[in-house]
């Protein structure tokens, strides 16, 4: 299930992107590395779906077709579009540690219990 992230700067709150819940580690690394059309491949990639409004009054709604209206997008949404894949990969990445803390509540079941002892 993808994770959508919805634009809180107001005005802009209709635009949204939902970005793939499935991320390799290299695949993070090349997204805060790349510039450039590469970069923007990578994103229409990760981002499997968007509700994106421009001034004009287009909405785009197809992740790769973000890249060619760059130049029409509101300045406040230009900044967003990365960040809020950020957001979204960091709130993956909490699901990680969220399910490491689970484990971890069977570690005590394991661990040997004290045997008081009796001093005469």
């Amino acid at each position: 299930m993808a994770v959508r992230v919805v634009c809180d700067t107001p005005g802009l709150e209709a635009n949204w992107v939902e970005v793939d819940e499935v991320w390799t580690r290299k695949e993070l690394q090349a997204f805060v590395t790349l510039e450039g059309d590469e970069y923007w491949e990578l994103w229409a990639r990760k981002v499997v779906a968007c509700h994106i409004e421009l001034p004009s009054g287009e909405v785009i709604t197809a992740p790769e077709r973000v890249r060619t209206a760059l130049d029409d997008l509101d300045l406040r949404l230009l900044r967003w579009l990365s960040t809020a894949v950020l957001t979204a990969t960091q709130y993956l990445l909490n699901l990680g540690e969220g399910s490491a803390r689970l484990s971890l509540n069977g570690v005590g079941v394991a661990a040997p219990a004290k045997i008081p002892t009796t001093t005469r």
